[in-house]
């Protein structure tokens, strides 16, 4: 016998906690999730016993997925157990289901919803899943099996590994809004590259902002960017695209891109920003200074500008310092 029941998404009720039980006690585990997520992959890379066979299916929706999280999946993939693909119908790449098969021995548990394989999917609010659970061999859960195969074995798809990776371009990624803000038409852009520009920012926001802000995004914050910075009146003139020095203190900073600014009350903007791969949270030791001091972002007292323009080539030039000192 099969039996049905609908789960509601919700954070004290996690889908992830029955994600997890429902793992570590499998033998075999099919996944097709439109959109997938590092923190998700990490879970999954932690409750997975070690008898449990893995094939995960995913795609290239919107190109919205970080390359960190594929190449997370890829050093998974790199165990005989674990298999994963990424789908392709011969169109598009452009994967919709959410589909989750467990056989646990003669028994088997099946979800299929809107639920993705992200944070916001299994924590979250607003998702609904349909989880049937009896036999493996039931006809229901042979019904469900049979349209995961048939996505799994598309002629198109193809196997998550280096090659693929090396081809992958994700998109740029747009913020959620903060509760209460509204976007202005015409502000998505940010195909076009801005100008460069040094920015002292500093990190002495009041606990309560920080918890507002939190609460505004929940957890899909740490997710789509490397912090908010709330910013005054000056804030605007920071456009999506600029890239940014971002001082975290006077010997940590961070190389990043400004993404889309978010109203936030009064004269205060949110600016999100996502770090360059590979510049972020590096040391600012002596060496370093005196280049920059060289260079001109630093002055002779070594302060930071607070802002100010840089050159294409001025840009170039710190990022190679950068990663050259790092």
């Amino acid at each position: 016998m099969t039996r049905l029941r609908v789960l509601h998404g919700h954070p004290l009720d996690a889908f992830v906690d029955r994600f997890t039980r429902n793992t570590e006690q499998a033998d075999e585990l099919w996944v097709a999730s439109a959109f997938v997520d590092s923190p998700s992959v990490n879970v999954l890379a932690a409750v997975r016993p070690d008898r449990c066979s893995v094939r995960f299916l995913t795609g290239t929706y919107g190109r919205a997925t970080r390359i960190r999280t594929f190449r997370a999946l890829a050093r998974l993939a790199k165990a005989d157990s674990f298999s994963a693909r990424i789908w392709d119908c011969g169109a598009h790449g452009q994967l919709h289901a959410k589909l989750y098969i467990w056989r646990q021995r003669e028994r088997a548990v099946a979800w299929i919803g809107s639920a993705n394989f992200t944070q916001t999917g299994l924590r979250e609010h607003g998702e609904l899943v349909a989880e049937l659970r009896g036999a493996w061999n039931a006809p229901e859960i042979r019904a469900l099996r049979s349209a995961f195969e048939v996505e799994w074995s598309q002629p198109g798809n193809k196997p998550l590994n280096e090659r693929f990776l090396q081809g992958y371009h994700e998109a740029p990624r747009v913020p959620p809004e903060l509760k209460g803000a509204r976007r202005r038409p015409g502000r998505r852009r940010m195909e076009q590259p801005h100008k460069a520009r040094v920015m002292w920012v500093p990190r002495d926001m009041s606990d309560r902002v920080v918890k507002q802000v939190e609460e505004a995004l929940g957890p899909v914050r740490r997710d789509w960017t490397g912090s908010w910075l709330l910013w005054g009146r000056n804030g605007m003139a920071v456009r999506p695209g600029d890239k940014i020095v971002v001082a975290r203190s006077k010997t940590k900073y961070a190389l990043a891109e400004a993404r889309q600014p978010v109203p936030y009350g009064g004269r205060q903007v949110a600016i999100p920003y996502e770090p360059l791969r590979g510049c972020a949270e590096l040391s600012m030791n002596a060496a370093l200074r005196r280049d920059w001091v060289d260079a001109g972002v630093l002055g002779e007292g070594k302060q930071w500008h607070r802002s100010r323009p840089l050159s294409q080539a001025d840009w170039g030039s710190i990022v190679r310092l950068a990663r050259n000192r790092k």
